[in-house]
């Protein structure tokens, strides 16, 4: 197929649809490398990855954390712009989740609205993925993810090393003049969550 002809509708939505079928499926990332552009940057709030390296550390880092993931799509719309488009999509995402020493793994249901950049490759014409970022995500009330453990020890009498628990290692985070006495601005919470979540590779941009 050309590069420069223009994309169709259908094809859009089907690469959306096979982009979430692959990560239920946990594909590689020679298989993911087929639907996303070099210069891929899949994003949500002040975070992101960029290029293959940065999506290899989105999979690895959410690999050991969820199974069982299907996706339910709601809505997909598509602006077409000749080789290019803009998508908006809302999903439910599922999942279970587990951490060393748990008993038992927690099924976690969220609500993400994305939007989309695709744009037909250069090499070989199919439609690809450029950008994936996430405009809203809330968590179905009575499935929200369970919240990172978080442990103090005193260094000195006055310092404190912040650790937080990802499955059985445990990771420090950096000291700050604001964890002073144990406490965890609400910054550091969500990092430690993010973290938890999606691994610790997980960084602001």
């Amino acid at each position: 197929m050309s590069a420069n002809q223009p994309l169709t509708e259908e094809e859009v939505k089907q690469l959306v649809l096979t982009f979430w079928k692959l990560q239920e499926e946990k594909a590689h990332l020679v298989d993911l490398m087929e639907v996303t552009a070099p210069d891929l940057e899949i994003s949500m709030g002040e975070f992101a990855w960029h290029g293959y390296r940065g999506l290899e550390d989105h999979q690895m880092g959410s690999k050991d954390q969820f199974f069982d993931q299907y996706f339910e799509p709601r809505s997909i719309s598509v602006e077409l712009s000749g080789e290019e488009a803009t998508v908006k999509s809302e999903v439910q995402w599922n999942a279970r989740h587990w951490t060393f020493p748990a008993a038992k793994s927690q099924e976690i249901r969220a609500i993400y609205s994305h939007t989309w950049k695709v744009r037909r490759s250069s090499e070989g014409g199919k439609a690809v993925v450029v950008l994936n970022h996430v405009d809203h995500m809330r968590y179905v009330e009575g499935y929200e993810p369970p919240r990172p453990s978080i442990r103090s020890t005193p260094i000195s009498g006055t310092r404190f090393d912040v650790r937080v628990q990802r499955g059985s290692r445990w990771g420090p985070i950096p000291r700050s003049p604001c964890l002073a006495g144990a406490r965890v601005s609400l910054i550091d919470q969500q990092m430690l969550q993010a973290r938890e979540l999606f691994g610790p590779s997980f960084q602001r941009q």
